[in-house]
């Protein structure tokens, strides 16, 4: 099977309500809007977060998202007032933040520990 880019999409009650939430998340406004009602960013090459103003499927969603270093990624979102849910590690493997949009769409943001 032939595979194209990964593409993830959240759902969200309110678009421009929830837009300054993902300006924060991802540290800049968004990348582009294909169409209306939808904006979406490109975390990494050949990957994109879409996030869709569809109020019937807003807060089902989840997201994973891998980074370097949580510490100053938590520091930047709680000068941005978000605050994680919960903060977990598993000693040697990971170490990851579990976020919640406005609507209740889970992200979580997952750090590599060295060795792992």
């Amino acid at each position: 099977m032939k595979t194209t880019n990964p593409l993830t999409t959240l759902y969200v009650r309110d678009l421009e309500r929830a837009l300054p939430w993902y300006r924060s998340l991802f540290a800049r406004a968004f990348d582009q809007a294909p169409m209306p009602g939808c904006r979406e960013w490109t975390t990494s090459p050949g990957a994109t977060v879409q996030v869709i103003a569809n109020p019937e499927r807003a807060g089902s969603c989840a997201l994973a998202l891998v980074i370097q270093d949580l510490e100053p990624t938590l520091a930047q979102l709680r000068a941005q007032h978000i605050e994680p849910e919960s903060l977990k590690e598993i000693p040697g493997f990971i170490r990851y933040a579990l976020l919640r949009d406005p609507d209740g769409n889970e992200v979580t943001l997952v750090e590599s520990q060295p060795g792992s």
